[in-house]
């Protein structure tokens, strides 16, 4: 090796020490937008978070109970089957490519149809994406007939994937997002690292703007109004109360 080339590979070496080596496709961890086209807390609601309780019982990442024993999602609820019908896009929360999808389920309670019905299918209609470096995300409950794309397709974020609905193991409309990473069920609230304890992770997946769009909320009302009756709780999931006047 003559001098001139010693020098050089030296250069190269002080190089990489000093601007370090690039970032592996395994440490780039992906930044997720808000998944449904909708307002958390105005027009839809979190209603189950990520439990982050081991044994029985439920615990969500702000230590809070808004979850269920072993929920491995973030559920976004609509108001009722009116507004489902009426068509609330579900959205691609980073770029990513379609590994697989599911249409064609009704969109029907389990509880009229029954959990042997849907074994094997609790996600209903739905989406996985593949976004690299062993990131997945999976969208689930989807409107019958509403998913708009395919396996194989390239996905841009922010692009819509179908519409919320009440596909599988579902009593009520709603979009089921979860998130695995290398296999791992990850709460994107907290993301990789682990919990700082009744608050955001230190690392969150979300950008800053869907954490804005997501502040915690210890308990939803999301339907509220006057009756000339007492009402039914099948006729208010229905959305049946719409349209309804009072007389004077």
């Amino acid at each position: 090796m003559t001098r001139g080339t010693r020098l050089h590979s030296a250069l190269i070496l002080a190089t990489i020490l000093l601007c370090g080596s690039p970032m592996t496709p395994a440490e780039q961890v992906p930044s997720f937008n808000l998944p449904v086209a909708c307002t958390p807390g105005m027009d839809c609601w979190i209603v189950n978070y990520f439990d982050h309780n081991p044994g029985p019982g439920m615990l969500d990442y702000a230590c809070g109970q808004l979850s269920y024993d072993g929920h491995d999602g973030t559920d976004y609820a609509l108001r009722d089957r009116f507004v489902m019908a009426t068509g609330v896009a579900v959205l691609a929360a980073a770029q990513g490519v379609v590994k697989a999808v599911r249409d064609g389920m009704a969109d029907i309670s389990v509880m009229q149809t029954g959990y042997e019905a849907i074994e094997g299918q609790e996600c209903g209609n739905g989406v996985l994406l593949d976004l690299g470096a062993g990131w997945e995300m999976q969208y689930c409950h989807l409107r019958k007939e509403s998913v708009a794309v395919k396996p194989g397709d390239s996905v841009a974020a922010g692009q819509m994937l179908g519409m919320i609905g009440l596909s599988g193991r579902t009593e009520f409309p709603h979009l089921e997002f979860s998130v695995r990473y290398r296999g791992q069920k990850l709460d994107p609230f907290v993301g990789r690292a682990e919990s700082s304890g009744c608050t955001l992770g230190k690392t969150p997946l979300w950008s800053e703007r869907a954490l804005d769009l997501q502040p915690y909320l210890p308990f939803a009302l999301y339907n509220s109004g006057f009756a000339e009756r007492a009402p039914k709780a099948a006729e208010v999931r229905a959305g049946g109360h719409h349209n309804a006047t009072l007389v004077r």
